[in-house]
């Protein structure tokens, strides 16, 4: 199992990019056809994520729980399937969409 922690904060309405790039598993890694669990959480109401696999959006500006705090499987799973082919590319990003810097906290799971 693989899981690639994340967390930052998010300055007022803005969006975060791809919080994967540049990681070692932002490509699912060989043989490919792993099971993927994505959690999120935030510090503060009106952070929202987005999710795609290979260009293909899974999750679009998905309202994330304020838990304050990194998730908990299976608590704050907002999505769980089974990759495609080696080299897809993950794309996980945020948006915060409020007047205040706010914190988003994720945990990517390749099993």
């Amino acid at each position: 199992m693989i899981m690639v922690p994340a967390a930052t904060a998010l300055a007022a309405n803005s969006n975060s990019g791809n919080v994967l790039a540049g990681l070692e598993f932002e490509f699912i890694p060989p043989p490919g056809g792993q099971r993927i669990i994505v959690a999120v959480t935030g510090s503060a109401t009106g952070l929202m994520a987005s999710f795609l696999l290979g260009g293909i959006a899974l999750a679009s500006r998905v309202t994330i729980p304020l838990t304050n705090r990194f998730p908990i499987i299976p608590d704050d799973v907002i999505l769980d399937f089974q990759a495609g082919p080696a080299g897809e590319r993950l794309f996980l990003d945020f948006d915060n969409g409020t007047g205040g810097s706010l914190t988003w906290f994720a945990a990517v799971h390749i099993l």
